[in-house]
């Protein structure tokens, strides 16, 4: 999603050769890529929820971590269906997959 916004900040702003990224992909499929992969993340969430519903249940102490990736995990899910419900424009599917990333990072760190 990163490399999506900067590709398309510069195809926006007429730089075409300069910079690490001028050898990426098309924008088009910078986007698909990371939506593909936003749908990959979001089953090894699934994964990962799972796991720790199971391993609290059996006596684990991970209550705000899981509450925490429940949370991540909605955040993700409705994303990801308004995208196909509704659409969403490519770059603030990004925006907002790259601000939801660095909020799940933020939440961990401070748990």
């Amino acid at each position: 999603a990163v490399m999506f916004l900067m590709l398309d900040r510069q195809l926006k702003d007429g730089v075409f050769t300069k910079g690490l990224f001028r050898n990426l992909p098309p924008v088009r499929e910078l986007g698909l890529l990371s939506r593909r992969l936003l749908w990959l993340g979001l089953f090894v969430l699934t994964l990962g929820v799972v796991s720790g519903i199971v391993m609290k249940s059996t006596g684990g102490s991970a209550g705000k971590h899981l509450l925490a990736a429940a949370g991540q995990w909605i955040a993700y899910l409705l994303l990801l269906l308004i995208s196909v419900w509704r659409g969403i424009p490519p770059t603030r599917f990004a925006l907002v997959t790259v601000i939801l990333f660095v909020f799940s990072l933020l939440i961990f760190a401070l748990l």
